[in-house]
C-alpha cells in the first residue's frame, strides 16, 4: 500500500486532508490511518459510515530503558514426520503511568535462545494491543548466541511468537533454556504426543483439539522427552502456523490466582490472511491514509490508485498525544 497523500499537524494535533482525497460523505471508505510519534507507528482502520471529522488517533511519548520483561511464555510442541515444530508464545504486558510507548533499539523489547539445530532459522510475528498479527525478525546479540527481537511495546497487552522447527525422534531429550528469572512456563501437547519432565503440573485439556496444557515449575532451564506425533493443525509443514481453526484457552490453575491467557492460535494466522487481503483490497480499490507525527505536529500521507474519488468538504481530524 503505498500512502496517498502526506501532511503535518497543527500545534493541537488537527489536520485537515484534501477534499478531492477524501471523497463524499455516502462514498464507502474503506481505509487506514497512519500516524508516527518519535520513529514509532500507530494505526486505525476508517470503515464506511465513520465520522471523518472525529477521528483521532492516540500517539505516546516513548521510554528507551526499563523495558517490561514478558509475563507469560507457552511452548507448543508439534512432532510430525521427523521434524519437531515450536511455536513459542511471550506474553506481555505495558501499564505503566503516565502511558508509554518502550523502544531500546539496543537491549530490545524480547531476548531469546535458539536451539543450535534450528540453524539459526527462526519466524517471527507480533501482535499489539490492536490485534493486528504482523511479521517481525531478530538479530543476533553481539559477543552471544542469544537474539532479540526489538518491537515497539505500545500501552495494553502485546504478543510476541517464535516459530522454528528441529530435527525429531520419539524420546530424545530436548532441552530449553529461558533468558528471564521466574517466568511462568507453559507447555501445549498435541494429541498423540506424551510428555516427560520434571516439575510439570497438568492445568487441563483443551476440549476441541484434546491438546494437554501444563505447567512448568522449574527454573529457567528445563529438559524434557517429548513421545509420539501430533499437531493442532491438518497435516501441513509449519503445523498450527499453516492453517486450520484450533484455538487454545490456557485457563487459570485451581489453586492460583493468575490471568486468563487466550491463545489464539490460528486465529493469529487468519488475522494475518485476513490483513493481507485487506491489503489487496486496498491496493485494487481503496485509499489510504497515513499520519505521520513528530513532537509537536502530525504529518499525513494519502495515496490512492482508486480513480473514482468524489470531492467533499474538508474534514479535520485531531491526534491525541499523551505525555
Amino acid at each position: 500500500m503505498a500512502p496517498v497523500a502526506e501532511m503535518y499537524t497543527e500545534a493541537d494535533g488537527s489536520f485537515l486532508f484534501d477534499d478531492k482525497i477524501l471523497g463524499s460523505q455516502s462514498q464507502s471508505t474503506h481505509a487506514m490511518l497512519r500516524a508516527e510519534h518519535e520513529g514509532i507507528a500507530y494505526t486505525q482502520m476508517i470503515t464506511p459510515g465513520s465520522e471523518l471529522d472525529k477521528i483521532e488517533v492516540t500517539v505516546y511519548d516513548i521510554a528507551t530503558t526499563e523495558t517490561p520483561a514478558p509475563q507469560m511464555t507457552a511452548f507448543l510442541f508439534e512432532p510430525q514426520a521427523g521434524r519437531l515444530v515450536i511455536n513459542q508464545f511471550f506474553q506481555f504486558t505495558n501499564r505503566v503511568t503516565p502511558p508509554r510507548t518502550f523502544s531500546d533499539s539496543v537491549k530490545g523489547t524480547l531476548r531469546f535462545n535458539l536451539p543450535p539445530a534450528a540453524q539459526g532459522e527462526v519466524e517471527i510475528r507480533t501482535t499489539g494491543p490492536t490485534g493486528m498479527p504482523l511479521r517481525s525478525s531478530a538479530r543476533k546479540i553481539p559477543g552471544s548466541d542469544a537474539y532479540m527481537v526489538d518491537y515497539p511495546l505500545k500501552p495494553g497487552d502485546s504478543l510476541i511468537e517464535l516459530t522454528y522447527s528441529l530435527p525429531y525422534e520419539s524420546g530424545e531429550p530436548y532441552f530449553g533454556q529461558l533468558l528471564y528469572s521466574n517466568l511462568e512456563t507453559r507447555f501445549v501437547i498435541p494429541e498423540g504426543v506424551t510428555i516427560e519432565a520434571e516439575n510439570l503440573d497438568l492445568l487441563g485439556r483443551e476440549p476441541q483439539s484434546k491438546a494437554s496444557i501444563y505447567q512448568h515449575n522449574g527454573s529457567s532451564g528445563f529438559s524434557l522427552r517429548l513421545r509420539g506425533q501430533g499437531q493442532l493443525s491438518e497435516s501441513t509443514p509449519g503445523g498450527s502456523n499453516a492453517g486450520g481453526s484450533t484455538e487454545i484457552t490456557i485457563s487459570p490453575a485451581p489453586v492460583a490466582k493468575e490471568l486468563t491467557w487466550i491463545f489464539s492460535l490460528t486465529g493469529v494466522i487468519l488475522a494475518l490472511g485476513f490483513y493481507n487481503l485487506l491489503t489487496l483490497k486496498n491496493d485494487k480499490e481503496h485509499s489510504t491514509y497515513t499520519v505521520n507525527a513528530t513532537d509537536d505536529s502530525v504529518a499525513a500521507d494519502i495515496t490512492s490508485s482508486s480513480s473514482n474519488a468524489v470531492t467533499k468538504p474538508t474534514r479535520s481530524r485531531k491526534t491525541r498525544r499523551k505525555k
